[in-house]
């Protein structure tokens, strides 16, 4: 079973990345070591990670659990865990058509494992052959029982060998532009891009 739609990109609030990199999570100089244990089947997946750190001179174990399966009407749930005190539930709606459009509809609940620090996320993302748009609304909830609202958009746009997108995050509540970014793309050959992310 492949991934849900809605969390394919993670973090979020950045582009794809292409499938190379220089440094993985696993480079010796940042983990001492690393363990991973993945489950595959047609409706489930696990992914098991552990790190051994060392911090101040004491090493440090860190883990998180990662899982997903699907529902009836290609929709998902996805859950993500950490010893660290994060808990992530992700529900993905699968691709629904509407206005003769393509939508992938998502919702997700993030806080610490004493139920505190929630927030929630209620995405939409329009999918198209040369456009995709995605947009969600995240509210947090503070101790002091306020809100926060911040709107993202993240949309990229192919034409022929070019590729522009653009990704914004805008505090509603406070009024205030937190992110941009910007992201230019050329296709030189099928085996290579160039990018540029600014």
């Amino acid at each position: 079973m492949s991934k849900p739609e809605s969390i394919k990109i993670e973090p979020w609030t950045d582009f794809p990345r292409q499938s190379y990199s220089l440094f993985t999570d696993d480079f010796v100089h940042d983990k001492l070591f690393t363990v991973k244990v993945n489950s595959k089947n047609e409706k489930s997946t696990v992914n098991v990670k552990a790190n051994v750190n060392v911090e101040k001179g004491a090493p440090t174990i860190s883990d998180e659990v990662k899982f997903w399966f699907s529902l009836p009407n290609n929709r998902s749930i996805y859950t993500k865990l950490k010893s660290k005190d994060y808990i992530r539930l992700h529900y993905d709606h699968g691709i629904v058509e509407q206005w003769n459009k393509k939508w992938n509809l998502y919702a997700s609940l993030n806080s610490n494992k004493a139920l505190e620090n929630i927030s929630v996320r209620l995405g939409a993302a329009n999918k198209s052959e040369h456009c995709h748009s995605d947009n969600r609304l995240k509210v947090e909830f503070a101790s002091d029982k306020s809100q926060n609202l911040t709107w993202y958009n993240r949309t990229v746009v192919n034409h022929e060998k070019f590729t522009f997108g653009i990704l914004a995050a805008y505090g509603i509540t406070k009024n205030l532009l937190v992110k941009n970014n910007l992201l230019f793309g050329y296709k030189i050959n099928d085996t290579a891009n160039a990018t540029l992310r600014i």
